[in-house]
């Protein structure tokens, strides 16, 4: 039972990196990977969803762009962040 937990917050993190790349448009070192975690763990916000904006917006130092100024990958790339984020959530006791 616990790989399986472990898979699902693997599967985040990555749907989390692939968003920051995406914004940025380059991907993201190792470094980089370790801040975003830091940011995302730091944040005060119940929600893992919450957390993981929060994290994206204070890496990138930008907000989210709105629905209809997304691009059709961003929109898939967060679609696939909240899914994971929604898994993590029902995961946690």
């Amino acid at each position: 039972m616990r790989e399986v937990k472990e898979d699902h917050k693997v599967l985040f993190k990555n749907a989390l990196y692939d968003v920051v790349e995406c914004l940025i448009k380059y991907e993201v070192s190792h470094t980089a990977k370790t801040l975003i975690n830091h940011y995302f763990n730091m944040s005060e916000s119940e929600e893992t969803l919450s957390r993981a904006i929060e994290a994206i917006e204070k890496y990138t130092q930008e907000q989210i762009p709105t629905p209809e100024n997304r691009t059709p990958r961003l929109s898939r790339l967060l679609d696939e962040l909240a899914f994971r984020a929604k898994r993590w959530d029902a995961e946690t006791p």
